[in-house]
């Protein structure tokens, strides 16, 4: 039975984050990406994926704003035509 405890403590709930305060959280309160997967629960490269993706929808709303395209939305238009 004690076995059984230990497993229902170390299973871990998944959690949704949302990326775009990730990646605000990392630029504006940590130096390094190992410090704040260590603080997350996270690894780095999982870290990674999320401050990313946050840049990609932060950058991607503040050209929505300026009505202008982001540099990834003008490479995908150029493949796209080709």
């Amino acid at each position: 039975m004690k076995a059984q405890k230990r497993i229902l403590l170390e299973v871990k709930t998944p959690k949704v984050y949302d990326t775009e305060e990730v990646y605000l959280e990392w630029c504006n309160n940590y130096l390094t990406i190992e410090t704040m997967a260590e603080h997350y629960g996270l690894t780095t490269q999982q870290i990674n994926t999320l401050i990313c993706n946050g840049r990609q929808v932060n950058h991607d709303k503040y050209h929505a704003k300026k009505g202008t395209e982001s540099t990834r939305t003008q490479i995908l238009n150029l493949i796209n035509k080709n």
